[in-house]
């Protein structure tokens, strides 16, 4: 009985298909070969605007590569990012770093003014980026930051490919 499980408004999902031949094409969606988390593994001091050097890896995509806090992706794509920072502490230290591609300031600052009256003060940053490959990604500028080995880090960068 071919087409009785097609209807004038889609397919009558409440039936049982039978199957038979080939599914072609190429699947999509995300690829952990192209992601990434570096966490920031203890406590430092940032007084002039630098690379922030997220220097523990949890997650490493074969298409990716981390050197001092500097992620370099292989496949081009759209990627979203995200950085995690927290202040160490109850430290007053101000913070304001930027996402950076190839070392142009990119959308997506964290800043803030801490004081001694906040332990941990910390900010989320996400942006939505197109990279080619071998650009290079990083969190840039100045702050004094926790962090920790464990998976309740305070301190973080991430990354994944969501397509072309």
């Amino acid at each position: 009985m071919p087409f009785t499980l097609l209807k004038p408004d889609g397919i009558d999902l409440s039936q049982t298909f039978a199957f038979t031949g080939t599914v072609t094409g190429t699947p999509s969606g995300l690829d952990s070969d192209d992601s990434w988390w570096v966490k920031h593994s203890g406590t430092a001091q940032y007084t002039s605007a630098s690379v922030i050097n997220m220097n523990t890896t949890e997650i490493l995509g074969a298409n990716c590569s981390l050197s001092s806090g500097r992620i370099t992706v292989a496949t081009a794509g759209r990627y979203q990012l995200f950085m995690r920072l927290s202040n160490q502490s109850a430290f007053s230290d101000n913070a304001q770093v930027d996402f950076r591609k190839n070392t142009t300031l990119q959308v997506g600052r964290i800043y803030y003014e801490s004081n001694t009256e906040i332990n941990y003060l910390g900010q989320l940053s996400t942006c939505i980026i197109q990279l080619s490959a071998n650009d290079i990604v990083d969190c840039y500028g100045v702050g004094y930051f926790s962090g920790d080995t464990a998976d309740t880090v305070l301190s973080y960068f991430a990354g994944v490919r969501l397509g072309d």
